[in-house]
């Protein structure tokens, strides 16, 4: 009899994978999106007939694992590289999995390369939940202020992953610049992975004499020869359009992610509430996907703003609010105006508790300071889509402000896409 033949590779990985779990006492909110996991639970994933150990965290961090990440560094020359290094801290989950499906069969990553942009701690974290790790690449400045990238890898007919959330010029050139190095090197297929788009609020001429800068940013993704695009929540569905048909755009929606938050707060005769107009599409989905998880019908409100009225915090609401736990879902916080606005409002009308849950965290200029001070509200939450302001919010104002991480959703989409499954499968 022949003895089945086992390739080492995979063995290599069983073993790894058989480590401890590791649970921080670090007191950070912050949670993890559409996930989720209970203390030491261990989920499993099945690879050629044989059943692997999937190891799910609850507030797990990657600095207590044996495993290492891709991190940022620079060297002395002023270099920033890609490359192996102390990972990053993976934000704490919901109480179990909800659209994540585990770590990638090792058979299908072999054209898998995933690279990411500077100040992007997400790729880590959707590398870890990959099981894989970030490749190589360097991402500089030259002496006269100009970007440089070096791949470090060899792409020649690989499926290329590149996360990066624009919210710089800088980000913006160097997803540019990467996406082009990638098509130079006879790259198979160039997936930029977005998690926050930047400029998507410039989708329109507003006064004459402008740039829709939403649409010359998608122009610029193509030109330099993007395949496709993943994104979370644009800031109007007409972005999509933007992009050439052959440039296909998943605008992935993150209100699953807020509602089983919610859902599993358990709170008592919940209110979804849209603080504007546009809002109001958003806030009916979240209250479907809410009413699914908790089996109750939630209502709608919404509030219209004034604008012929010089103090603008006088809005109508139109629904009962009274003795109602409130939810305000919108697509951005930036400077918090428009929350705290609402929740004024809100609690004028009898409003029990107030939450908000905002996709987006961009927390401009003394936002936190704000919201914090607001005593209307009783907890912003918001996911880590924009780099930086995860750690920034914990940091000094942990028992109000709350971060989900989209880190898993972003990785089931990405095994999704790299193996030709449907999204509708996961979302359904």
């Amino acid at each position: 009899m022949v003895a089945k033949q086992r390739n080492p590779q995979l063995m290599q990985w069983k073993r790894q994978r058989k480590g401890k779990l590791f649970v921080a006492t670090v007191p950070v909110v912050s949670a993890a999106s559409v996930l989720a996991v209970t203390y030491h639970t261990k989920a499993t994933y099945a690879i050629e007939n044989e059943t692997l150990p999937l190891e799910n965290h609850h507030n797990s961090t990657f600095c207590d694992r044996e495993e290492k990440s891709r991190s940022d560094t620079i060297d002395a020359g002023g270099t920033k590289s890609i490359k192996s290094g102390p990972c990053c801290r993976l934000d704490s989950t919901t109480q179990r999995w909800y659209l994540y499906k585990g770590i990638m069969n090792p058979a299908s990553v072999k054209d898998l390369k995933i690279f990411k942009c500077s100040d992007t701690p997400l790729a880590d974290e959707i590398a870890h939940y990959l099981g894989v790790s970030l490749n190589a690449m360097q991402i500089g400045k030259f002496v006269d202020d100009e970007t440089k990238i070096v791949i470090e890898e060899n792409v020649r007919g690989c499926r290329v992953y590149v996360i990066c959330s624009t919210t710089s010029v800088d980000r913006i050139l160097e997803l540019l610049l990467t996406i082009s190095a990638m098509r130079r090197s006879w790259a198979k297929s160039i997936t930029a992975v977005i998690p926050f788009y930047g400029y998507g609020r410039q989708d329109r001429m507003h006064k004459g004499r402008e740039p829709i800068a939403a649409a010359d940013i998608a122009e610029m993704l193509q030109v330099m020869g993007v395949d496709h695009v993943m994104t979370i929540d644009l800031h109007s569905a007409q972005i999509e359009g933007f992009f050439r048909p052959t440039v296909p755009v998943d605008n992935l929606q993150a209100y699953p992610i807020g509602s089983y938050y919610f859902a599993e707060k358990q709170l008592k005769n919940p209110v979804v509430v849209a603080p504007h107009s546009s809002a109001v599409n958003r806030a009916v989905l979240f209250s479907e996907i809410l009413s699914k998880q908790t089996d109750e019908s939630i209502p709608v409100a919404f509030v219209i703003r004034k604008h012929h009225v010089v103090d603008q915090s006088v809005g109508e609401l139109v629904g009962n609010v009274k003795g109602m736990d409130a939810i305000i879902v919108d697509n951005l916080v930036d400077t918090g105006d428009t929350l705290i606005k609402t929740a004024k409002v809100l609690k004028q009308h009898g409003a029990r508790t107030i939450s908000a849950f905002c996709v987006h965290g961009r927390f401009s200029a003394n936002a936190i300071e704000k919201l914090t001070a607001c005593e209307e509200l009783n907890t912003i939450v918001t996911t880590n889509t924009i780099p930086n302001s995860s750690s920034d919010v914990s940091a000094m104002s942990s028992d109000k402000i709350i971060t989900l991480s989209v880190a898993p959703f972003l990785a089931q989409m990405i095994t999704s896409t790299h193996t030709n499954e449907s999204f509708t499968f996961h979302f359904n």
